[in-house]
This record gives C-alpha cells, structure tokens and sequence, in this order.
C-alpha cells in the first residue's frame, strides 16, 4: 500500500493538471452517506422521518410529494442542511494533495 500512495503522490506532483473522478463515496467518507440511515440523516431530519418514514437522505430526493410545497420544504432544507455541513476530513486531505494544481473535480453526488 506504501508503495502505491508514493507512486500516486508521485504522479501528482509530475501532473500539470488533476481531474478527479468522485461519487457518493467521498461524502460517505465523511459521515454524511445519502443511501443509509446514519446519525447525520437522523440527527438532522427527524421531521421528515416521522412524516414520510424516510431511511435515508436520498429518499427524500426522489419521493413523490402530495404537493409542490411538501417537496420545496423537503428540498429548503435538504440544501439548508448541506450548506451548513462542516468539510469532512476527506475532502480536506483532497484539498491539500490538490491545493497547489490546477484541477477540476467531477463528481455524481447530488449534495454540494
């Protein structure tokens, strides 16, 4: 393992550039996982748990609401939540391989 964090870190120092290829891992990393239920899920979104019998954070996103305004209070806070959220340990340590390039991050996660 040693030897492929050298060669890795190795590669990255030579790069002109860095593109990075994330998913709902890095934010899982950091505690915050959209699939499953986690203290970060029912800490903060008890009111739509007892409501809707939510699991996970991703559920929310794709149920199908009785009204707009159920699924904009969903959303508002959702994204309230997120914003709010402190940086995980997993994307500071990305940051600091990165600080120094120039680089784009693509990622499929739907938090921010």
């Amino acid at each position: 393992m040693n030897n492929t964090i050298y060669h890795i870190q190795q590669w990255i120092n030579e790069a002109d550039a860095i593109v990075v290829g994330a998913g709902s891992g890095l934010s899982s990393a950091c505690g915050y996982s959209h699939y499953n239920t986690v203290p970060f899920f029912t800490d903060n979104m008890q009111p739509f748990i007892e409501k809707y019998g939510f699991r996970s954070l991703f559920q929310g996103l794709t149920y199908l609401y009785s009204s707009p305004e159920e699924e904009w209070a969903y959303l508002a806070h959702y994204v309230k939540l997120m914003y709010d959220t402190p940086v995980g340990k997993p994307d500071k340590d990305l940051h600091q391989l990165l600080k120094d390039k120039q680089y784009f991050i693509l990622t499929t996660n739907v938090d921010t």
